[in-house]
């Protein structure tokens, strides 16, 4: 029970940093990232971690707010990357789900 707890809890954790540690080594892999690249990811992550933690902190953050930081951290790792790389960071990353929204 102690470990599908904390599993659950490390998930909401990751989600609005998109697990910023291993999710940069794999988009550097993946996108082919120059060291340049590498460490802007590496600021956009830490702003946005802290930005989720500053939210989560004060029992502030909604589920808006949070795909609001979400999609705002995707925007901004977009400009870092070439035209290239944005395509396969778009294949790479899905948007977040909308809710309430019948097909």
């Amino acid at each position: 029970m102690l470990t599908s707890i904390s599993a659950v809890k490390a998930q909401q954790r990751d989600t609005i940093h998109g697990k910023a540690g291993t999710d940069r080594v794999k988009l550097k892999k993946e996108l082919n990232l120059t060291r340049e690249q590498s460490r802007s990811l590496k600021s956009i992550n830490q702003e946005y971690k802290s930005k989720a933690d500053s939210s989560r902190n004060n029992n502030t953050q909604t589920r808006e707010q949070k795909k609001k930081l979400i999609i705002e951290r995707r925007q901004k790792i977009m400009e870092i990357l070439t035209p290239e790389q944005r395509i396969k960071y778009k294949n790479l990353k899905s948007p977040p789900a909308k809710e309430g929204k019948a097909s």
